[in-house]
């Protein structure tokens, strides 16, 4: 169904699982780290850049939703890329499997879509 992410990671999700902290469990070199996690991509990029631990991280690879409430989540996710030294660049498309946006832009080629983005980030 439009708008439904059965994949959605929330802490009121009817669906218990077990999480592990990846930056503890990354190992010493990882050559590319692929993110396709359903909205948490941004707090596991915090939490690596936080640990230090995205310096282990030569190639990453991750899937941004980016919904209207989460542009400042994506924004500093970028910084926290490049202020560990990464290069980083991405390709965005209108998903419009993700849902409406609660508000209608003023850009028609915009409506109240919202963006799916493949960010790419090296060193």
């Amino acid at each position: 169904i439009r708008g439904q992410d059965k994949g959605l990671v929330s802490d009121t999700g009817a669906v218990k699982v077990r999480a592990v902290d990846l930056a503890i469990h990354l190992p010493e070199h990882v050559d590319l780290l692929k993110l396709d996690v359903e909205g948490a991509e941004y707090a596991i990029i915090r939490r690596l850049t936080e640990t230090g631990n995205i310096a282990r991280v030569r190639n990453l690879v991750a899937e941004f939703h980016i919904k209207r409430g989460d542009m400042d989540d994506c924004l500093t996710a970028l910084r926290q890329l490049r202020a560990a030294d990464m290069q980083v660049t991405f390709r965005a498309e209108h998903g419009s499997w993700l849902g409406d946006a609660d508000q209608t832009s003023p850009f028609d080629i915009v409506d109240r879509k919202q963006v799916l983005a493949e960010v790419y980030a090296w060193r």
